[in-house]
């Protein structure tokens, strides 16, 4: 079963509030594209307005036109240096899920 799953889970990926410590939303995907974080950041900056500063890793998700258009659009500033960790929100990607 553990074979099956790593098969089928690629990326799971959390908006996060670093203040509260709060996800915001999240997304899984059997693929590693853009496509499910821009999603959850969209559904994140829909319920809870734009952040100040999004803070993420420096990873082909983040680093798209897609994510970084989408921000930009809500006039967010982006971190991918963790300086401004704690002033915004962030994604937390898990790349591989395995037992």
């Amino acid at each position: 079963m553990a074979k099956h799953l790593s098969n089928v889970l690629k990326g799971l990926g959390a908006v996060m509030d670093w203040y509260t410590r709060k996800v915001l939303a999240w997304r899984i995907s059997n693929t590693l594209e853009a496509d499910f974080c821009v999603e959850a950041l969209s559904e994140a900056i829909h319920l809870f307005g734009p952040p100040e500063v999004m803070n993420t890793d420096q990873g082909s998700q983040f680093t798209s036109f897609a994510w970084t258009g989408r921000l930009r659009r809500s006039g967010v500033h982006i971190s991918m240096d963790g300086s401004r960790r704690l002033a915004g929100w962030s994604v937390k990607p898990v790349r591989r899920c395995s037992p």
